[in-house]
């Protein structure tokens, strides 16, 4: 059951279509200097920066256009339902069998947040949500093929920094095949961008299966709002540094201690 306290009132929510959050300027010049049709942002499951980022990049992008953005968030397309209510999609989100059961960051208040944020955009025409995820493998391939049909179409995909890299192969599997890679083969345009969090907490599961608040510690502080190019081993165009990030738990599940 989902806590009343977690709902935002949808007086708060109903974001105009002339309203979006204020973007740092390098990310706002890079989106408007390099042409593209598909943008990936890359994120580490779990916080509650990377969605909000992911939001205003949204937004953002959604302004400049005269048709629909196809938005890919990597949900279970039959979890979302944008062509009802707030009401009626998080009935489908209590109901989700994901939503109760994956706690990796992707069933997050957060990311459930984001969907809210992004409902007064759908219902405006502004944006087109597309779920994209597929839980058998080969994944990325079936997550790649759920987003074929809109190639050539104005895209923005928000998903696990591990499938929107535009290269195959990653530092623990050369062999990785990943969902960004397929698209550009298949002859996407895209501009990539991987959401890096310097420091502080996220929800995840890690190696051993421990799916509870983790500390990130990495080297540097590099400010917030900054964009480098990314190595080229990263599978990305740029970097762009979150700063400090914050944990995000589970929507549906109550974690001890929190």
């Amino acid at each position: 059951m989902i806590r009343p306290a977690l709902l935002l009132p949808l007086l708060t929510l109903t974001l105009s279509s002339h309203a979006c959050p204020k973007l740092p300027d390098p990310v706002v010049s890079l989106l408007d200097s390099q042409h593209h049709d598909t943008l990936l942002l890359g994120e580490w499951h779990g916080t509650n920066e990377a969605p909000q980022a992911a939001f205003a990049t949204i937004c953002h992008q959604a302004k400049k256009l005269n048709v629909p953005l196809i938005v890919g968030l990597e949900l279970n397309a039959e979890d979302l339902d944008f062509g009802g209510d707030l009401d009626q999609l998080t009935a489908r989100i209590q109901a989700s069998t994901d939503w109760q059961t994956v706690f990796d960051g992707r069933s997050s208040r957060a990311l459930y947040h984001l969907l809210e944020r992004l409902h007064p955009l759908v219902k405006s025409g502004e944006i087109q949500v597309v779920g994209f995820n597929h839980n058998h493998d080969p994944r990325d391939l079936r997550m790649a093929e759920n987003l074929r049909p809109y190639l050539g179409q104005p895209m923005l995909v928000f998903g696990g920094s591990r499938h929107t890299k535009t290269v195959h192969g990653n530092s623990w599997d050369p062999q990785s095949n990943n969902m960004g890679a397929f698209l550009k083969d298949w002859g996407a345009d895209t501009l990539s961008l991987w959401l890096y969090n310097s420091n502080g907490t996220a929800w995840y599961s890690d190696d051993e299966g421990n799916r509870t608040v983790h500390p990130i510690t990495r080297r540097g502080e590099t400010p917030a709002g900054t964009i480098e190019p990314a190595p080229q081993e990263s599978g990305y165009q740029h970097i762009w540094h979150l700063g400090p990030v914050t944990a995000s738990l589970p929507l549906l599940k109550p974690a001890e201690g929190y």
